[in-house]
């Protein structure tokens, strides 16, 4: 089965993170270790060529390196808004988990006031930081589900204005599986992020967060299936080893037919 094909590659690129982060100069963990991401931004060309680095770490869910390199961003460029919404995203953390409290919540509070503070972005860049806004804003105490719903629509709208723009699409499926109502026996967010996922999965397979969105997307025995046509493709040019992943959820029947 082609989904156990790529939930054991997974595994395997789990079993090595560790000591590479652990070990001397981990932080210096260079793009290609990490994957491939393009993700043009509005700013000077040191500091795109550092922003696309800290995506690549941000979408391997190494939350304490993407901080590091969203700020090394802002160093080379500090007029740079994009970087601010990356300390945002990368202060909400695991996009399957909930959400942040406390002293992350106020992190990326001001991270995301920051990028809206910041002039002369283009279309796409308002687009992401006006997301990231309606994700911090304050409304009386709103809960973290009623911020990602806010969250959700405003990506909706980017994604409708930039349909084939890589990383808008996988935020955008990101989104709706944040908000995926967990009572819906249809699955009809889960499998509307399938559908954007696989082909930009088909089409980068060296990204370093799509093997994992994809199987995340499918990670009910009723989804499975909609998540195997990804693995047949991608399972042999997954990049190489990351820093830090969180446990993945994979469906129970990859598990059992890798066992």
């Amino acid at each position: 089965m082609r989904l156990t094909n790529l939930a054991v590659t997974l595994a395997s690129l789990l079993a090595v993170p560790a000591a590479v982060a652990q070990g001397p100069g981990a932080h210096h963990l260079g793009s290609n270790q990490l994957g491939r991401v393009s993700f043009p931004v509005s700013c000077t060309p040191e500091a795109r060529r550092r922003f696309e680095h800290a995506m690549a770490v941000l979408h391997s869910f190494w939350w304490e390196e993407g901080d590091r390199a969203f700020n090394a961003v802002l160093e080379a460029d500090p007029s740079c808004a994009m970087a601010y919404w990356g300390l945002a995203l990368n202060a909400w953390g695991n996009p399957f988990a909930g959400g942040p409290s406390g002293a992350a919540l106020s992190q990326g509070t001001q991270a995301a006031e920051r990028a809206s503070a910041e002039p002369g972005r283009s279309g796409r860049e308002r687009g992401f930081i006006a997301a990231t806004a309606a994700l911090y804003r304050v409304t009386g105490g709103a809960s973290n589900a009623a911020r990602l719903e806010a969250y959700a629509d405003t990506m909706a709208r980017l994604y409708r204005d930039y349909p084939r723009d890589t990383e808008v699409a996988i935020y955008y499926a990101l989104a709706r599986l944040a908000t995926a109502p967990r009572t819906d026996t249809t699955f009809a967010q889960q499998k509307g992020a399938i559908a954007v996922l696989d082909p930009l999965f088909a089409r980068h397979p060296g990204h370093p967060g799509l093997a994992h969105y994809v199987i995340h997307s499918a990670d009910s025995p009723q989804l499975a299936q909609l998540g195997q046509s990804p693995a047949g493709r991608g399972a042999c040019s997954a990049p190489p080893a990351r820093p830090s992943w969180p446990a993945i959820e994979f469906p129970q029947e990859a598990v059992t037919a890798s066992s």
